[in-house]
């Protein structure tokens, strides 16, 4: 059986001091049918030109928007599997293997068990809840197959911004046989040392809540604005 092409899809705005180590993590990949597409967002920085000198396709565009930078990312990918993928985020070396495992194994889209990289043992591991209970939700990286992803209709672009992981998660779970995989991605903690541990904690709280409320229950647009860092 032939391996089936991924495509790394990552959306980057500014990230010269992350995106080198997240790609060195897709270079250490036990699987080797890959490509990677960094969609460099209105980028003044080195981004693009580090994506391309590690040999990630660079798309560059103006938009400052990360729904649209997935949608543009996913149109130029080649991959039957798609990996989302945020330009922070270290994957472990058996990340794309295991999700190919589960695509030829007849699931849609599935994702590894996520962390934040920082020395505080409850940041850390913040998600646990999610990660044990096996939420179907999808910041930071999962993979899907190319045809879902394609009948789901992509991303959101209103939610330029924010959210639009949650609304995708919502929408796309519907139907889908979903893989949790043994894997692991690990977040930076870039809004922690930023914000601060409680204030960043309280905004990931209140972005939750607010899509419960008002997405889930009241079936009304998420009236929440993350903050931008970069």
């Amino acid at each position: 059986m032939v391996n089936p092409l991924i495509s790394i899809v990552i959306p980057a705005h500014q990230e010269e001091g992350y995106i080198l180590e997240t790609i060195k993590s897709i270079h250490g990949q036990s699987y080797l049918e890959h490509e990677t597409i960094v969609v460099a967002d209105s980028c003044t920085d080195r981004t693009a030109e580090i994506a391309r000198e590690h040999g990630a396709r660079v798309i560059e565009i103006e938009s400052r928007n990360i729904a649209a930078n997935r949608n543009i990312g996913a149109r130029a990918a080649h991959g039957e599997i798609i990996v989302f993928l945020d330009a922070d985020v270290i994957i472990s070396k058996d990340y794309l293997s295991q999700a190919a495992d589960a695509y030829l194994s007849g699931y849609d889209l599935g994702r590894p068990y996520y962390y934040y990289n920082h020395k505080n043992w409850i940041v850390k591991n913040m998600l646990i809840g999610m990660n044990l209970l096996k939420m179907r939700y999808y910041p930071h990286t999962f993979f899907i197959s190319r045809r879902k992803f394609l009948q789901s209709g992509g991303f959101l672009e209103r939610y330029a911004v924010c959210m639009e992981d949650l609304e995708f998660s919502d929408r796309v779970s519907k139907g889908a046989r979903f893989k949790m995989l043994r894997s692991k991605a690990m977040n930076s903690t870039r809004r922690f040392s930023h914000n601060g541990t409680i204030k960043e904690l309280l905004h990931q709280t209140e972005g939750a809540m607010k899509y419960i409320l008002f997405y889930r229950l009241l079936k009304k647009e998420i009236p929440f604005d993350y903050p931008i860092l970069r």
